[in-house]
């Protein structure tokens, strides 16, 4: 009976609203707290568009069902326009009801557009193509935006470098602007994620790849050059170069962009505290803020919440809070792009807009980190403590580089199910892991920010890893992740204070709980292990420990 009522009282609300169009844009629209749209939708399927250089791409376009013309926002991507999994059609049809036309073109080689789809090859040009072509369509009144997730966050960006087209304004989520740092961590391969995506979704056909496959593979020997034929049975061009091409170099360059040389547009920018991109989404947002005070690109605003590369999945201890739904992100969304683009707009957001873990809060910053943080300095002791105070000593980390520490937990692309905030309590089972764990907290501590630890070394191998991560530690015993670091040393003077910088995070850590900080020589398969290592069976670094000349943790807290 009361679902029945429901069901009355929103066909009646629909009609004082003056209902028009599909009943679930409606439902969308009320679900994702936007305003109920004024227009109903109309779909342009497989529209061809013709490049510069003569090949053929396809797009669908959203438009409100009305007199144009409109504001147009682009969006492109390698996954397929017409994926539900990837909702297009509802984001389609959100945007067309608040008024913009909304093109979602599937990028080069991804059927039915045509040509060779190489990774960010092509998307510089081809996304300038595209938007020139808009341009002159009588549905669009000039007003053109950019929009994606992930990597149609980096054909955003790819697009803007090139266009010469004026830009209104652009929003690449859980996305970056330079490939090279979406797979590598301080030149260390994302291993899994990239064979993952890259045997998925790499050539033109995409393949059907299960983790089994993947991890299989992974495990049965240390080849890891030729992963590729050992997952999709052939080979994929763009697996070689990107495994190959470690650092930063000409081949990344080409198939980058910087915010530092981008026009003057303002950006939104969201991630997650368990994303994988969240280090190359705060890098894009620090850039530019480099700019002049008084530009569109220091008006750009950013948005850190709950979520990992997928944001919409729910990760028990994560997201479980209400506060926390993704989708309400959509409410910004929508009044960012009409601010920008010249219709009217509620838009209230402020330069950093951060969801504090733990408390389930949002908070909002002028910058990030936020100016009022705190530090506090932990020392490691030899007895396997994190104090204010430490004797001089040092602690053995001694290890088979040979018998890989699993990945559990931590900021995945494709985790199936054990990214974020994991329970690390089954490293206890290792001998070859160094714990450190400081005696609960008398007060309450909310750590805001990226921890840095400082670490001098004595006996060291010429080359060797270290996976860092810091971990709430509960009454019960339960030990989850709050963020961590993965670091690859070569060469370094170990007299000097070595330092490293953890992934940023916003965590409240109650009364009575401790912090934990654990080092190992491993995380895999989230990261390819040292190879120069693994000819040997036995490596020990030593740490340094002691007030003086020893090995600290920084943190940033709020007063």
């Amino acid at each position: 009976m009361f679902k029945l009522l429901l069901i009355f009282t929103f066909a009646i609300l629909l009609l004082a609203l003056n209902y028009k169009g599909n009943l679930k844009n409606y439902f969308a629209a009320w679900y994702l707290q936007v305003p109920f749209p004024k227009y109903a939708t109309q779909v342009l399927e497989n529209v061809p568009i013709k490049l510069s250089d003569h090949i053929l791409l396809s797009c669908d376009i959203y438009k409100p069902r009305a007199n144009g013309p409109f504001p147009t926002i682009l969006a492109r991507t390698p996954y397929g326009k017409q994926n539900k999994e990837h909702y297009y059609s509802t984001i389609g049809n959100l945007f067309a009801g608040q008024g913009f036309a909304f093109v979602i073109q599937n990028v080069r080689g991804k059927d039915p557009s045509l040509g060779e789809f190489y990774p960010h090859k092509n998307d510089a040009q081809d996304g300038a193509d595209t938007i020139d072509w808009i341009a002159t369509q009588t549905w669009c009144n000039g007003n053109i935006a950019l929009f994606g997730f992930s990597y149609l966050g980096t054909t955003s960006w790819q697009a803007l470098s090139q266009t010469k087209h004026p830009i209104q304004t652009l929003a690449p989520w859980f996305s970056g602007s330079n490939p090279y740092f979406l797979w590598y961590n301080d030149g260390v391969v994302n291993l899994k994620q990239l064979a993952f995506w890259l045997c998925k979704y790499g050539m033109n056909q995409e393949k059907e790849i299960a983790h089994e496959l993947v991890d299989h593979a992974l495990s049965k020997d240390t080849n890891w050059d030729a992963l590729d034929q050992k997952i999709s049975n052939q080979v994929i061009p763009a697996y070689k170069d990107f495994y190959t091409h470690t650092t930063y170099n000409e081949f990344w360059k080409k198939l980058s962009s910087s915010p530092l040389d981008a026009p003057d547009v303002p950006v939104l920018l969201a991630s997650g505290w368990y994303d994988r991109f969240l280090k190359a989404t705060i890098a894009d947002f620090h850039a530019l803020k480099q700019a002049s005070p008084y530009s569109k690109k220091y008006q750009s605003c950013l948005i850190l919440g709950p979520w990992t590369h997928n944001p919409t999945q729910k990760i028990k201890g994560l997201n479980d809070s209400k506060n926390g739904d993704f989708f309400k992100q959509f409410s910004i969304l929508i009044e960012w792009y009409k601010k920008w683009m010249g219709l009217e707009s509620n838009l209230n957001v402020s330069p950093v807009s951060y969801y504090i873990m733990g408390l389930n809060i949002w908070k909002q910053a002028d910058h990030w980190p936020p100016n009022d943080v705190q530090k506090k300095a932990l020392f490691l002791t030899k007895q396997g403590t994190l104090s204010t105070f430490s004797s001089s000593g040092k602690v053995p980390l001694i290890f088979n580089p040979n018998q890989f520490i699993p990945t559990f937990g931590g900021r995945m692309l494709y985790g199936n199910g054990i990214e974020g905030p994991q329970d690390q309590s089954y490293l206890r089972l290792r001998k070859d892991v160094l714990f450190f764990k400081t005696e609960p907290f008398k007060e309450a501590i909310t750590i805001v920010g990226p921890p840095k630890l400082s670490l001098i070394f004595g006996k060291i191998p010429a080359t060797f890893d270290l996976s860092c991560k810091m971990v709430a530690s509960s009454p019960s015993g339960e030990k989850k992740l709050i963020t961590d670091s993965y670091q690859r040393f070569e060469d370094i003077d170990s007299s000097l204070p070595t330092p490293i910088i953890f992934n940023d995070t916003a965590y409240h850590l109650p009364k009575d709980y401790a912090l934990e900080l654990i080092i190992t020589h491993s995380d895999f398969p989230s990261y390819e292990p040292n190879k120069e290592l693994l000819l040997e069976e036995k490596a020990e670094i030593e740490i340094i420990t002691g007030t003086e000349k020893g090995s600290k943790l920084e943190l940033l807290h709020l007063p």
